[in-house]
């Protein structure tokens, strides 16, 4: 994706001294919530607290979930019932103010696609709602390899954001570079003490931007990919993908664009309360597809299509974009080594 800098201009724009510029950046987005942003974990990358600079692992590939957990949560409950003289429902929608830092363009691609499945007009989730309007999001640029198993440049989803943040972190060599996105991003520039960033840094960052597609080990050809997977739904490699997918979700439950959830009552031990609780859910696993008197979607290889349809083909049915960001996560995540690049390839797809 290239970002429309052209157009917007100069104006929001600062250049930093380098890291060295971080702690003043998050001591004023310490004042707009609690602060998360990309942390070492093991061997991995996880969005976590951040209280200071030093926390932060900038240069991470992609992190094991996105920050989608924090605006949907893995399970949250919607609300509790309790009999005190007929029965009171007490729902909790209110949401702490929070800051998403260093999300790459891929993660805030995906929240813009569960915007538009939990805040349609006449359809609005209250839940997320109440969370994403609590929300600062400060994206950050991919310029540098590694790129893992990431294909975001040809899904257009990255690797720089065009719109959907308040502020927009680029690293540029030993300085970084500051875009704001919204007039609260323009208001924290204003606060910061960073220089002012000319044309020739923008247009680096847009060199650099496409150096970073090019780098990318996987590619999808977006062009009639749709037709494409419609007219191989019998596709022999979905046969012999059946006997190698476990079924384990990991695919789906990665996916920083999934919305599918499970709904629980949960009765007190008291009997007198019951608690509602949302959950993840994934179409890969069994239990998903069952209803009474059967399971409708019962085999392997239907529950491996459904995810592979969805994110390819039925996401532009229903909402004129594809549903999958390309940061390469369902590969990380299986277990089986299955990659959805490779099986587009398989049913005569241009990848890379």
């Amino acid at each position: 994706m290239v970002t429309d800098r052209a157009v917007r201009g100069q104006q929001g724009v600062a250049l930093g001294a380098g890291m060295s510029s971080l702690p003043e950046l998050l001591t004023i987005l310490h004042q707009y919530g609690e602060l998360y942003g990309p942390v070492s974990k093991g061997k991995g990358t996880v969005f976590a607290p951040v209280s200071s600079a030093s926390d932060l692992s900038l240069d991470y590939d992609t992190t094991v979930l996105s920050p989608k957990k924090y605006l949907l949560q893995p399970m949250e409950v919607l609300f509790s019932v309790r009999k005190q003289e007929g029965w009171k429902v007490e729902p909790d929608t209110s949401a702490k103010p929070q800051v998403l830092f260093g999300v790459h363009s891929c993660d805030l691609a995906a929240i813009q696609l569960l915007d538009r499945v939990y805040l349609q007009e006449n359809r609005q989730d209250s839940y997320y709602r109440a969370r994403r309007e609590a929300t600062m999001v400060v994206a950050l640029t991919c310029t540098s390899p590694p790129y893992g198993n990431c294909f975001c440049g040809s899904m257009d989803t990255g690797p720089s954001p065009r719109s959907g943040f308040d502020l927009l972190l680029t690293q540029l060599g030993p300085d970084l570079l500051l875009e704001a996105g919204s007039d609260k991003g323009t208001t924290i520039i204003e606060q910061l003490g960073w220089s002012a960033a000319g044309a020739d840094h923008l247009a680096r960052i847009e060199q650099l931007v496409q150096e970073a597609i090019a780098a990318m080990p996987k590619a999808i050809g977006r062009a009639g990919l749709p037709q494409l997977m419609n007219a191989n739904f019998d596709h022999p490699i979905w046969s012999q993908l059946k006997d190698s997918c476990l079924a384990c979700g990991n695919c789906a439950l990665s996916c920083p664009s999934c919305y599918c959830y499970n709904i629980v009552d949960q009765v007190g031990l008291d009997t007198v309360s019951v608690q509602r609780t949302r959950t993840w859910d994934a179409c890969l696993l069994l239990e998903f597809a069952e209803v009474h008197g059967g399971n409708f979607r019962k085999d392997r290889d239907a529950r491996l299509k459904q995810f592979a349809y969805h994110k390819l083909s039925y996401w532009v049915d229903q909402y004129g974009t594809f549903g999958c960001v390309g940061c390469g996560r369902c590969i990380n995540a299986c277990p089986a080594g299955i990659d959805i690049t490779q099986v587009v390839r398989e049913i005569g797809g241009m990848t890379r």
